[in-house]
Parts: structure tokens; sequence; C-alpha cells
């Protein structure tokens, strides 16, 4: 189940995901700031972070990562983290407050 940011808000206190309680998100071993800002980052996620670590691990090249709809950044800062290949990361979000988020992390 997703939680979007405005959900907390109208949430019961028994409600809320431990992750904005605790403002931390386990994801591909590292620990993420989180608030009701941005998404948590899910199983799902981790998977497409998995695959960015598999296709820039084996590129040639230098890499560059675009996490396009950061969120908390967990996906592109993960891909980043475990592979020194990485030039180049850029993060992005239409959400000001997420991006917010991101550079907490």
């Amino acid at each position: 189940m997703n939680f979007y940011p405005s959900d907390v808000m109208t949430m019961g206190k028994n409600d809320i995901p431990n992750e904005y309680i605790t403002n931390e998100v386990l994801f591909c071993g590292f620990r993420f700031y989180v608030d009701g800002r941005a998404y948590i980052s899910d199983k799902n996620a981790e998977l497409l972070a998995q695959e960015g670590i598999k296709i820039t691990k084996h590129s040639h090249t230098n890499p560059v990562v675009i996490d396009v709809g950061c969120g908390c950044g967990s996906i592109g800062l993960a891909i980043a983290l475990l592979n020194k290949n990485i030039k180049h990361l850029l993060l992005t979000d239409i959400s000001k407050s997420a991006i917010e988020v991101a550079r907490i992390n």
C-alpha cells in the first residue's frame, strides 16, 4: 500500500506508517530520511534500483544517473552509492517539498 504525503495529514495516529514516525526508511541497505513530504520507498522501488545498479556496473563509460520523480532520493542515491563509477547524479521532482527531503539525504 502506498501512502501519499497528503494522506498523512488526515490519518489517525495509529494509521501513520512507521517510516513517517521514525523518519527513516531502509532501502538497499542504506538508511534514508523520509517524512510526509515524500513517498516511502517500497520493495518495487528497490527492485528498480537494483536493476539500475546492474546496468550502470556493466557500463564501459562513466554513467550518468537521472532520477525523475525522486521523492526522498533513495533510488538515485542507492545506485550512486553502490557504484563508484557514477560521475553525475541528478535528482528531480515536481514537488519542492520532496526535493527538500532528497537534499537531507
